[in-house]
């Protein structure tokens, strides 16, 4: 969504290894083409008509180039570009000060070992420098946007077989471990970890968090800034959470999309969900 025109929106759309992505200026009601080469990762929150997304590497089939376009998506410059082969753009996040960006990525090895970095923007994305990453593959990164000025990093630790969180209290220059998320393992087999699909943080409160896995436990919350978890799947469907999204306006309302199960609200912080999918037609949201 634009964050200062009304009515206007895209849809990033990957279909048969084809990338496009559409616009709307009438809230979704009619939608055209304007760009085949980008997934998009977010819209500035500060610039209107303004895109940031990545460029896929037919070599890799990896996000390797992360674009910022300020017409609307018709036209695209690169900001930073990753040399590893394996590397990819996974995640980005908003500061509290205007301008202020973090991007997370992930870095591969012919050995299987993984890493990750922060790229850190002041002026909206124009320009990244790089900072410090905490030692786990980065799957979600969220800042809190109310109060202490604080970035948390989830992820696999450098083994695979955990999730850990880490937290930043000074923009991504030191990290402090914070636990080991209390996730379970695969349904599959118990030898695969539980892999992290989302995270967020209340705008209200940057001590309340809520985690999204792959296999149960579905969703996890903390009241603690991460050290200690609780279930909050009550209500949910089967299958990975792929988003949990929270109302700004009203933080006690949530939303989670499951693959195979459709879209879900909360109106208690997550303590019970109910489905809100009526007249979807299809239960595989991403």
């Amino acid at each position: 969504f634009d964050q200062s025109v009304s009515g206007r929106q895209w849809l990033s759309l990957y279909s048969g290894f084809v990338l496009s992505v559409l616009r709307s200026n009438d809230s979704g009601n009619s939608w055209f083409e304007i760009n085949t080469n980008h997934r998009l990762v977010a819209t500035s929150r500060t610039r209107a008509n303004t895109l940031f997304g990545t460029q896929l590497d037919p070599a890799s089939g990896s996000d390797r180039r992360f674009d910022v376009s300020t017409n609307g998506g018709a036209s695209w410059s690169t900001k930073f570009q990753l040399t590893e082969l394996f590397a990819r753009v996974l995640s980005i996040t908003y500061g509290q000060a205007p301008g202020e960006v973090f991007v997370a990525s992930l870095h591969g090895e012919t050995t299987g070992v993984q890493s990750s970095k922060i790229h850190y923007s002041i002026n909206d994305g124009d320009s990244f420098s790089v900072r410090a990453a905490p030692p786990i593959q980065i799957r979600g990164l969220a800042s809190a946007q109310t109060g202490t000025a604080r970035l948390y990093a989830a992820g696999d630790d450098t083994t695979g077989a955990s999730t850990q969180l880490y937290r930043s209290d000074d923009g991504a220059q030191t990290w402090h471990f914070v636990t080991t998320l209390p996730a379970g393992r695969s349904t599959v087999d118990p030898a695969w970890p539980n892999a992290l699909t989302a995270l967020s943080v209340d705008p209200a409160d940057p001590d309340r968090l809520y985690a999204g896995f792959y296999f149960p436990d579905y969703v996890l919350r903390s009241d603690d800034g991460g050290a200690t978890w609780r279930r909050a799947t009550i209500g949910l469907g089967a299958g990975p959470v792929t988003s949990l999204v929270i109302d700004p306006t009203n933080p006690a309302t949530m939303y989670a999309s499951q693959l195979d199960s459709g879209v879900f609200r909360s109106t208690d912080g997550g303590s019970t969900w109910s489905a809100m999918d009526d007249g979807l037609a299809d239960d595989s949201v991403y």
